[in-house]
């Protein structure tokens, strides 16, 4: 019994950290900034940036096309019960790389409700700017587990 309770106190913290199984972590003591994010190769994700006086969450949407825009404002998104999220007057950035254009919008968490659509909503489609691209079930489930995962811990 007692080394039963004993694999399960060592294995618990394992399961228990699943849901954050993407999420990296990168700590700039010099600035005193500590910053989470999910990978950058999926079309939507997270970033969380924590200082000593901020905190911020954000959504990510990530474009690549290989036909230049040179109006990259506004980033939509489009849920599965055909609800919408749109931040008509935002800037997107964006690089140029080999022969693609990468496409980057932010969208910050700043509010309960706006939080709470992207815990609850499946994203099928974002745009940013006259590019759109769909999104799997598979990334809108893992974009689900992040923003859960930064907004804990």
């Amino acid at each position: 019994m007692k080394a039963l309770c004993i694999t399960i106190c060592l294995l618990f913290p394992l399961f228990a950290s699943g849901q954050c199984k993407g999420i990296k972590v990168k700590e700039d003591k010099l600035r005193g900034t500590t910053t989470w994010y999910s990978s950058l190769r999926l079309p939507v994700g997270v970033q969380r940036i924590k200082t000593e006086t901020t905190d911020s969450f954000f959504v990510v949407c990530n474009i690549n096309n290989q036909i230049p825009v040179a109006d990259t404002r506004g980033i939509f998104i489009a849920f599965s019960d055909s609800t919408y999220f749109r931040e008509a007057g935002q800037k997107a950035r964006f690089n140029y790389m080999g022969d693609r254009f990468y496409y980057r919008g932010f969208i910050a968490l700043v509010s309960d409700s706006v939080q709470q659509i992207f815990l609850n909503k499946d994203v099928v489609t974002i745009g940013i700017g006259r590019h759109e691209r769909t999104v799997t079930k598979f990334e809108a489930a893992a974009l689900r587990r992040y923003v859960a995962c930064i907004l804990k811990n």
